[in-house]
């Protein structure tokens, strides 16, 4: 499978050519199909920046908590 990266170059690459016609069509699909694939790994690493801030939160909640109780 393709990265981000590639993806985009594809992308910008299909963007240049100048198709008429009947390939026009063919050019459009394959543009949108790609750049669906593009938001589908931008939303994974969405969701996978999300879980990560929650896990640091959790985890530096649980370190404060000690610290009080330790404290007491």
């Amino acid at each position: 499978m393709f990265n981000r990266e590639e993806l985009t170059v594809i992308i910008q690459s299909l963007s240049a050519l100048d198709i008429k016609g009947s390939d026009a069509i063919y050019m459009a699909t394959l543009i949108s199909k790609v750049n669906g694939e593009v938001n589908k790994i931008d939303e994974e690493a969405d969701k996978k920046a999300t879980l990560a801030k929650e896990i640091l939160e959790k985890e530096k909640s649980e370190k404060e908590n000690k610290e009080v109780n330790n404290k007491k």
